[in-house]
């Protein structure tokens, strides 16, 4: 599954359009760049792992794991593909 379709489709089960439509309008104005060199470390992987994470504390309801997650993936994605 793609890097947008996952996060939209994600968002979209919370019934916010206006975000989902954000981000997809985000993620079509940034250029995903070296792929294969994140794929290669390893980093792609970790991200999965996040999703993963966040997959389940949705489904706990759980919003304090939740917003520890985010907060935690949106850094790490922050520092490994900047």
């Amino acid at each position: 599954m793609s890097q947008v379709r996952f996060h939209t489709r994600f968002l979209s089960l919370h019934g916010n359009n206006v975000i989902v439509d954000t981000v997809r309008n985000m993620r079509s104005l940034a250029r995903l760049t070296g792929l294969k060199a994140l794929a290669e470390r390893g980093k792609l992987l970790e991200t999965t792992g996040d999703h993963r994470a966040m997959v389940t504390a949705a489904l706990d309801r759980d919003r304090p794991v939740m917003e520890r997650l985010v907060t935690a993936h949106i850094n790490n994605v922050r520092s490994t593909w900047s």
